[in-house]
């Protein structure tokens, strides 16, 4: 079990605790516990002096998620490193209240090329296929040819609609910051030209960009809404009939 303080990691008094320990088992909970005591590589500081240093500032650009496909893996970057990431251990990812800072569109991303990998693997197999075979097997490499596709196409539907939504999200706060100086959505522009500035780079006025995110926002919503719309049909009577009766069906 973790100690009361280590539990009680927080960013600051106003705020939760850095970790979540009812998330863990009891087996996590002393591997977390490990890992507090153990050295940051290049420091000699415990891995639990410097979450306490950092957690006021975890919420910055101090804290990253990176994302490997399915596998969440917590990268923490330390300015006294030059910069370097320090890999951390799952059970940290696991534990952690910090806000997750990975690319939103990251999982539904993957859950749809991988769907579509699995769908063209058989989509191959069919059109490749050399040997003659039976009635029943070619009903059931069908099925499976379907379904695969089926899937993919719901996780399609599903990735474009949230990228849609992000689409609006970022009209509606360039919207605001040119409206209301005293929302968070103009700090974030302010955030915006601070970086460009540092980068060397200069950002279009921001009537022009909130055109783009404008146009970008229709230009993504119809996208989502025309391929909601091939889900429903696949999921129509007539679509379904089709299936049973062992048809390829792709819309």
């Amino acid at each position: 079990m973790l100690s009361s303080s280590d539990a009680a990691l927080s960013f600051d008094s106003d705020t939760a605790p850095l970790f979540d320990v009812a998330r863990l088992t009891p087996k996590e909970r002393t591997l977390l516990e490990a890992h507090l005591q153990e050295s940051v590589p290049g420091t000699g500081a415990s891995y639990e002096s410097l979450y306490r240093e950092f957690a006021a500032e975890s919420k910055s650009q101090d804290l990253v998620w990176v994302r490997r496909g399915a596998q969440r893996e917590l990268v923490w970057r330390l300015h006294r490193t030059n910069q370097e990431p320090v890999r951390i251990p799952p059970v940290v990812a696991k534990a952690i209240t910090a806000e997750d800072t990975t690319d939103p569109l990251a999982m539904s991303e993957h859950r749809r090329d991988s769907a579509h990998r699995s769908w063209q693997k058989l989509v191959e197999a069919r059109t490749t296929r050399r040997k003659r075979i039976t009635e029943p097997e070619r009903r059931t490499a069908v099925e499976k040819e379907n379904t695969a596709y089926g899937k993919w196409l719901t996780a399609e539907a599903d990735h474009l609609t949230k990228k849609a939504e992000l689409a609006l999200a970022e009209y509606r706060d360039l919207l605001l910051a040119d409206a209301d100086r005293e929302s968070d959505a103009f700090v974030r522009e302010m955030d915006r030209m601070f970086d460009a500035e540092r980068a060397y780079m200069e950002l279009p006025p921001l009537a022009e960009r909130i055109e783009t995110a404008k146009q970008a926002a229709a230009r993504m919503h119809r996208e989502a809404a025309d391929t909601r719309g091939k889900v429903r049909a696949w999921n129509s009577p007539g679509t379904q009939t089709r299936l049973r009766n062992g048809a390829v069906v792709q819309l």
